[in-house]
């Protein structure tokens, strides 16, 4: 079996923390190890092997990181230009036997239980080896449009909706069989590489071409080029809307992506209190605000329900429930500045 981390990312969610040379995976918070060290770790029970995906840009990152965890036991592919998650998981996916059972993994993700966490992927497991694609569901706990979203009667889905509008977002919450995709899903390889050839064959031959032009680096680490030619397009676009061997397994425990600055507060409680103890952080009469600083003394009066974060990259403030807009900001902004104090 094979753990497949997918460990890209642009740096936009978590900005200014993260930026273009760290992004969001690669971030520590009190010393604590980063999302990416934590998925390698979390995962290791479902086999020593790892595929790690990742830009070449963020190779001596990913090493590191890797290395500091004892991941002595993985590939690294290294892509030319992000094209998103099909283009990952398809190059990882050529190179391995066809009944090889694939487990990805995002590299960005909380969990909060690992006994449960466990259980699910075994079950997950038992899915894949009946030839049939399995997606981790999420019992949602607030309506959403960054997410795709399964209906299912136990782990029949009946359907997939990849990023609602707003308006289908919050039907899905109140019709109560509608949940959260994950981004975790286990298969195998053959599998999904004939799920995209039938449902994306022009994406499918293109990975196809690029993965043929791979270059050896080493013994474990590959480099695709010229991938400025694969459509960028989500497995989930790709494939996981529209195949029929699509089951689905709900992961009932504290699950978030870190998507933005309120998840962060939530998933990292105490390591954030640490953070703004390292800082000068003042509030006079304002309550419900989170507050990170790289160093810069920041001084609140009579405001709450803000967010509030300094760095060397950048200062951001938003209302609190609006950080994940960030991203929406970012293309003209300056982002490649390397965060000093949270240093990889």
């Amino acid at each position: 079996m094979i753990h497949l981390v997918l460990c890209g990312g642009n740096g936009r969610r978590l900005w200014p923390l993260s930026n273009q040379e760290c992004p969001k995976p690669f971030l520590r918070f009190a010393n604590h190890p980063s999302m990416f060290q934590q998925s390698i770790q979390r995962n290791r029970l479902f086999g020593k092997n790892t595929i790690v995906v990742a830009n070449k840009r963020h190779a001596a990152l990913t090493l590191k990181q890797s290395a500091e965890v004892q991941g002595n036991h993985n590939q690294f592919l290294w892509e030319s230009s992000t094209r998103d998650t099909a283009a990952a998981i398809a190059l990882a996916c050529f190179g391995l036997l066809s009944d090889e059972i694939v487990l990805v993994t995002p590299a960005d993700h909380w969990i909060e239980q690992q006994e449960e966490y466990d259980k699910t992927i075994w079950r997950a497991i038992e899915i894949a080896n009946e030839n049939h694609l399995a997606a981790i569901g999420i019992i949602p706990t607030r309506s959403y449009e960054e997410y795709g979203y399964i209906r299912a009667e136990g782990e029949e889905v009946i359907s997939f909706c990849e990023k609602p509008r707003v308006d289908q977002a919050v039907d899905f919450l109140s019709e109560k069989n509608w949940y959260w995709n994950s981004g975790i899903y286990c298969f195998k390889a053959g599998i999904l590489l004939e799920e995209l050839q039938k449902h994306a064959p022009s994406t499918w031959e293109c990975i196809k071409n690029i993965y043929q032009k791979r270059i050896e680096l080493s013994s474990n680490q590959f480099y695709y080029p010229d991938m400025d030619c694969i459509p960028e397009m989500s497995i989930d676009r790709a494939v996981i809307e529209h195949s029929k061997r699509l089951k689905m397994v709900l992961l009932q425990t504290g699950w978030s992506d870190i998507g933005s600055f309120e998840d962060l507060a939530k998933y990292n409680q105490q390591s954030t209190e640490e953070l703004m103890k390292e800082s000068e952080i003042f509030q006079l009469q304002s309550i419900n605000n989170v507050v990170l600083s790289d160093g810069i003394p920041i001084a609140l009066i009579d405001v709450d329900d803000l967010i509030i974060v300094a760095s060397n990259n950048g200062i951001l403030i938003s209302k609190r429930g609006s950080s994940h807009k960030v991203k929406q900001l970012l293309k003209p902004i300056n982002s490649s500045l390397v965060v000093k104090r949270r240093s990889p």
